[in-house]
């Protein structure tokens, strides 16, 4: 992989629509890096909310606090 200054050079080097052309590229890069970040963070979620037990009852609450 390429040095971050390195590609900062080369990117200079492009013609304004090369230039503009690389940008829609890159955001389009970083929404699929969000979106695959969104759904790794909802399954995580979703394998967390199979341990929790929800009750309302406080004698229960208080045993699993150890209180």
């Amino acid at each position: 992989m390429k040095p971050f200054a390195e590609v900062l050079e080369d990117a200079k080097e492009l013609n304004l629509s090369e230039k503009e052309e690389l940008i829609q590229i890159l955001d389009k890069i970083i929404a699929e890096e969000r979106r695959e970040e969104i759904y790794q963070n909802y399954q995580n979620s979703l394998q967390n909310s199979e341990k929790r037990q929800f009750s309302s009852d406080i004698t229960i609450l208080r045993q699993r606090l150890n209180l």
